[in-house]
């Protein structure tokens, strides 16, 4: 009975409850420590264009916090907690408050993905991951544009890094499957998708 009760996790359409709010608290603030170490570091060493190499680490993580909390709503939760926090940061793009407006739309493209997918969560972060990250990059070039910031390095790297980005995204997403079932099975995260 616990074993087929495992094979039949979904994400749920269903209201967050307190313990639900505390591990995407906790969860929120470990994507922000691992956005901004990663992603600050990607960005100061390699510069801009590279901080796409970020785009595995925080999208396997977001990948299992979404499996965690198994829940319609915990995607757009993260991410818009997270573009608050990056707003004065040269993370997803120069500073700047357009960083909610990416937040919310890439939450709406991956929550309607893992709705119209629920009882696949495994496929539909799959899928989702990639379509995601896809629009990133060019968001940045446009963002940069829009201010008046030097695109032309960044012009030539956009195609590559939006490429890299969904293949990078996509491993995340993979890579995410494993460890929450590993974590699962071991009983760490069993009752948070209930």
């Amino acid at each position: 009975m616990r074993n087929e009760r495992r094979d039949k996790f979904e994400i749920r359409l269903a209201k967050f409850s307190t313990g639900d709010y505390v591990r995407l608290a906790i969860l929120s603030g470990a994507f922000i420590a691992i956005g901004y170490l990663f992603g600050l570091l990607f960005t100061t060493l390699f510069g801009s264009g590279f901080g796409v190499i970020n785009a595995y680490v925080q999208w396997f993580f977001l990948c299992l916090c979404i499996l965690i909390i198994g829940k319609i709503g915990a995607c757009s939760i993260i991410l818009f907690v997270f573009a608050v926090s990056v707003v004065p940061v040269p993370i997803w793009g120069p500073p700047g408050p357009h960083k909610i407006g990416l937040a919310i739309a890439i939450s709406l493209i991956f929550e309607l993905i893992l709705l119209a997918l629920r009882k696949r969560p495994y496929i539909a972060i799959i899928v989702a991951a990639p379509i995601t990250i896809l629009p990133i990059p060019f968001w940045i070039l446009w963002i940069n544009k829009l201010l008046g910031l030097p695109t032309e390095k960044f012009e030539s790297l956009v195609f590559k890094m939006a490429i890299v980005g969904c293949v990078l995204g996509f491993l995340g997403a993979l890579s995410a499957i494993p460890v929450f079932k590993k974590l699962r099975s071991r009983g760490i995260v069993e009752g948070t998708a209930s």
